[in-house]
């Protein structure tokens, strides 16, 4: 899957930082992998997104596919 995405990425409610991947990760695993990078981040996490189906409530990541090309992204630490 060759598509860009464009990210916001919620850290904390004082941290909130846009991302661009120029490439679709292949999984969850791999997203966050490069979120770590990227970001920084030095502590194992899980993710929630902005569901468009309920709202833009927020749901756990589990599905890379559920991810649209631009999304909103809330770290949890765990």
């Amino acid at each position: 899957m060759d598509q860009r995405l464009l990210l916001r990425v919620v850290i904390d409610e004082d941290d909130i930082r846009k991302l661009t991947l120029n490439e679709r990760p292949d999984s969850i695993e791999e997203l966050k992998r490069q979120l770590s990078d990227k970001l920084s981040l030095q502590y194992d996490f899980k993710l929630q997104y902005e569901d468009q189906d309920f709202s833009n409530a927020l749901c756990n990541l589990t599905q890379i596919t559920d991810l649209p090309e631009r999304a909103t992204l809330k770290i949890i630490p765990l």
